[in-house]
């Protein structure tokens, strides 16, 4: 059914779906962030998603590919946020243990920080990564 833009009744009517359409969305992920399980996971794939490190890259298409994912990570924490706020420090909480064994973290800023080191300047690092290749 084609909408007109210009009939304030169509313009209601998709605006009610869509309405209810991120209540839903909204409502699934609150359930979602209740479960310490599901919250793990959600933990899992922020991280996967490189949200709380640089994604600097010498090569323009890993950046680009890189700040897709951060992009991803992005938006489901802005949900997230929006949402559930205090499941979302739950959250890190319960995955901050386990941040500290594998040398990542939750805290934005403090991975790329931490694999610098206090004595190593940016310089370094940067020469040093670009030697790998």
């Amino acid at each position: 059914m084609a909408r007109d833009l210009g009939n304030p009744v169509d313009v209601s009517r998709t605006k009610r779906r869509s309405d209810t359409r991120q209540r839903g969305i909204d409502n699934a992920l609150k359930a979602m962030m209740e479960h310490k399980e599901t919250r793990a996971w959600l933990h899992s794939l922020l991280s996967f998603c490189r949200l709380y490190e640089s994604n600097f890259a010498t090569s323009g298409l890993v950046m680009a590919h890189s700040e897709g994912q951060r992009n991803v990570g992005l938006m489901v924490l802005a949900d997230i946020m929006r949402v559930a706020p205090q499941q979302y420090v739950l959250m890190l909480e319960e995955n901050k243990e386990k941040d500290d064994d594998d040398g990542t973290s939750s805290e934005p800023g403090r991975a790329s920080s931490e694999r610098l080191g206090a004595s190593d300047s940016l310089g370094d690092s940067l020469a040093d990564a670009g030697s790998d290749t």
